[in-house]
C-alpha cells in the first residue's frame, strides 16, 4: 500500500466524512495540493481540511466549546482506564508527516539585557518558548492546558529588576487557531519574576473567560516597561492602559474609540511614544501616564482607523518612525519620520518599495505583517 493509499484509508477512517459533495470537493482538493515527497505544503488548503475534519456536517460550523469537551473527554477515559501510560502507549509508532509550515507564528520574540544566550519567544497560538543556549534548543514554558496565545512580550531592563518579564495574550486579526482566521481571544497580562521560566496570570487583567470577548485585555497588540520607572504599558483595542505597580492595577490613560488597532515604542529614555488608530501619534513623558497629541496636520485619513507601528531609535532619542496603511498611496502605507527635537514630522511614503514595482513589492497584507524596527547605532 503507497503513502498516499495508507493516508486516504487514515482518514476515511477517522473521520468519518459524509457524503456531501462541498465536502468531497474540499477534501479532493486537500489531497490533490498534498504531496509528502515532492511538493510544499498548501496552509490555505491545510485549513479548509482541518474546518473539514472538526465542522458539523449539517450546520458547517465547528462546535463551540469543543476543546473543552475534548480534554473533557480525555480526563474520563483516563479515568476508566486508571493509567496514562495505557492511553499515551496508543500513540507509539505514529510519525508526523506534516504540514510542518503553518505552526504559531512568532510575533513575540526578545533577548535577555542580562544574559544575550536567554531568549524568549512566543507564538500567537503556540505559547511562550524560552531558550538559555543562544536559540540551539528551547523549552516550553506554558503548559499544554493553559492559553497558548502570545502576541506582545517586554522586560524590565533597570538594574536589579531584569527577572522581571510580561506578555500580553490575544490577536486581533488573521490568526487561524481561531477557526475563521479572525481574532483570537486571549485572557490579560502574565508576568515572570524568574527569568520567564514560569508565568502567572495577573488576576487585574484577567476574566478567566477567553472564550468570549468582554474584557478590556483579551485583545492587546503590544506592551512595553518603562526603563525608568518600570510603568508597564499596554496597547490594545480598546487604547492605552498603564501600570504603576507592577500589573497590579492598570488605568486607561488613553482611550481609542473602539478603533481596534494601536502601538507603543518607548525609548532607552523613558519617552513613550503610541499610535491609536483613532487619533494618530500620542507622546508621554512620565511613564505612560499622561500623553500629548504629536500627531502632524498633514497625516492622511489612515490615522482614522487603519493599522500602524512605531519604531524609535536607540542612538538618537529623538527620531522616531512611523508606518501605517494608508489607501490613498500607491503603495497603500505610509511611512513618516519624526524629530522630536523641532516636534517636525517628515513625509517619507515616497520611498516605501511600490507593490509590484522595479524597486521591490512591499505588501503587508492590509496591515497584517506591518512590522519597522531602527537600526540599533544608526538611525
Amino acid at each position: 500500500m503507497t503513502i498516499r493509499q495508507q493516508f486516504i484509508l487514515l482518514v476515511s477512517l477517522t473521520l468519518v466524512i459524509p457524503a456531501f459533495s462541498q465536502n468531497e470537493y474540499v477534501l479532493g482538493k486537500y489531497l490533490s495540493k498534498m504531496s509528502i515527497s515532492t511538493q510544499e505544503d498548501d496552509p490555505a488548503a491545510r485549513l479548509e481540511f482541518m474546518k473539514l475534519k472538526y465542522q458539523n456536517p449539517k450546520l458547517g460550523k465547528i462546535p463551540e466549546y469543543i476543546r473543552e469537551n475534548e480534554l473533557r473527554y480525555y480526563d474520563n477515559s483516563l479515568s476508566v482506564k486508571n493509567t496514562k501510560s495505557r492511553v499515551t502507549n496508543n500513540l507509539s509508532g505514529w510519525v508526523n508527516r506534516g504540514p510542518f509550515n503553518v505552526g504559531g507564528r512568532t510575533r513575540a520574540l526578545a533577548i535577555d539585557v542580562s544574559n544575550e544566550d536567554n531568549i524568549l519567544a512566543g507564538g500567537v497560538s503556540g505559547g511562550m518558548w524560552r531558550s538559555t543556549n543562544g536559540g540551539q534548543s528551547w523549552i516550553k514554558t506554558t503548559g499544554s492546558n493553559e492559553l497558548q496565545s502570545v502576541t506582545g512580550i517586554a522586560q524590565d531592563t533597570r538594574n536589579g529588576q531584569t527577572n522581571v518579564w510580561y506578555y500580553i495574550t490575544g490577536e486581533y486579526s488573521g490568526n487561524s487557531a481561531s477557526g475563521s482566521g479572525s481574532f483570537y481571544i486571549g485572557d490579560g497580562v502574565f508576568k515572570s519574576t524568574d527569568g520567564g521560566e514560569s508565568w502567572s496570570l495577573l488576576s487585574s487583567t484577567s476574566t478567566e473567560g477567553p472564550e468570549q470577548w468582554n474584557a478590556t485585555f483579551e485583545i492587546n497588540h503590544e506592551i512595553v516597561v518603562d526603563p525608568t520607572s518600570g510603568n508597564v504599558i499596554v496597547a490594545n483595542y480598546f487604547g492605552l492602559y498603564t501600570s504603576t505597580d507592577g500589573g497590579a492595577s492598570w488605568s486607561q490613560t488613553y482611550n481609542n474609540s473602539n478603533g481596534a488597532w494601536s502601538d507603543v515604542a518607548i525609548g532607552p529614555d523613558g519617552d513613550a511614544f503610541a499610535y491609536l488608530s483613532t487619533v494618530g501619534v500620542v507622546k508621554s513623558v512620565d511613564g505612560g501616564i499622561t500623553w500629548t497629541d504629536i500627531s502632524s496636520a498633514n497625516f492622511p485619513s489612515y490615522a482614522s482607523g487603519d493599522r500602524g507601528e512605531l519604531a524609535v531609535s536607540e542612538s538618537n532619542t529623538d527620531v522616531i518612525y512611523l508606518l501605517a496603511e494608508n489607501s490613498s498611496h500607491s503603495s497603500g502605507h505610509a511611512l513618516w519620520r519624526y524629530d522630536d527635537s523641532s516636534g517636525t514630522w517628515e513625509d517619507r511614503s515616497g520611498n516605501i518599495p511600490q507593490e509590484g514595482g522595479l524597486t521591490g513589492d512591499f505588501n503587508s497584507q492590509g496591515g497584517y505583517d506591518l512590522l519597522i524596527k531602527v537600526k540599533p547605532d544608526d538611525e
